[in-house]
């Protein structure tokens, strides 16, 4: 038994496989809770089909490209998943728009190197504050800095 996770998308996906075909799957908006709800939703999609974590032999995960916060959740679960469980994780990377597709990409792939995906993305990800976007940026004007006589208690 396979499980299947795609969180790169507005909409993440999850399934469980068998050699051939997806058997069961769910999908849920990937919101800003994603972090918290993956885990219950991979535990509710295995009570759906009347399995245990245990009775899974490998991880396929979506590696992107896509959303760059969706990915790393996506494939941090697999990988954690993964190294619990002993199994082997897959990344597959390219387009793939659904656990189907996912699913077929993976039947030629190896698991990932040292048993650890690692996230596609698109470009290069941008990590830190964007001015303009949720806080100040910079002042152009430094003139605080020049007069070191000025002082702002707070």
């Amino acid at each position: 038994m396979t499980l299947l996770l795609h969180t790169g998308a507005p909409t993440a996906r999850i399934g469980i496989a068998d050699e051939e075909t997806v058997v069961a799957r769910h999908e849920f908006p990937a919101s800003r809770s994603l972090a918290s709800l993956l885990a219950e939703e991979i535990q509710s999609l295995l009570q759906t089909t009347n399995s245990k974590p245990q009775a899974l032999k490998r991880v396929i995960v979506h590696a992107g490209p896509g959303g760059f916060t969706g990915l790393r959740i996506g494939v941090t679960t697999a990988n954690t998943l993964a190294y619990a469980l002993g199994i082997p994780v897959v990344g597959v990377a390219g387009d793939v728009s659904d656990l189907d597709s996912l699913l077929a990409k993976s039947r030629n792939a190896k698991p990932a190197e040292r048993n650890l995906a690692i996230p596609l993305y698109a470009k290069e990800p941008v990590i830190g504050v964007v001015p303009g976007i949720g806080t100040p940026s910079p002042r152009a004007d430094s003139s605080l800095e020049k007069d070191s006589s000025t002082r702002i208690d707070t």
